[in-house]
């Protein structure tokens, strides 16, 4: 089960980026996102790799051996995709604020 258990909820000015996911288990996940026309967000646990998502091509990558469960990497990706999709809303309401100011 995925706690939400961050500092402080998200600003509108970072967005989810760098935030740490802990499970019931004790695993800690962090989200990173590099690249700004063609953003990847990552998903990281301990250093390594766990998925990458190409937000443009909607593609996700796995590494090539995975040391987690289909179960946990499915939930991983779905609520990152979720973050993503949410960031880019925030960020096209906020356009449209600037826009019309």
């Amino acid at each position: 089960m995925l706690l939400p258990a961050f500092g402080s909820l998200p600003s509108s000015r970072t967005g989810p980026v760098g935030e740490r996911w802990f499970f019931s288990d004790g695993q800690t996940f962090q989200l990173v996102c590099k690249g700004f026309w063609r953003p990847v967000w990552s998903v990281v646990a301990n250093g390594q790799l766990v998925l990458n998502i190409h937000s443009r091509g909607k593609k996700v990558e796995l590494p090539n051996e995975p040391h987690l469960p289909e179960d946990r990497l499915t939930l991983l990706a779905i609520f990152t995709w979720h973050l993503m999709r949410q960031a880019a809303e925030d960020a096209a309401s906020a356009a449209v604020v600037v826009a019309a100011t």
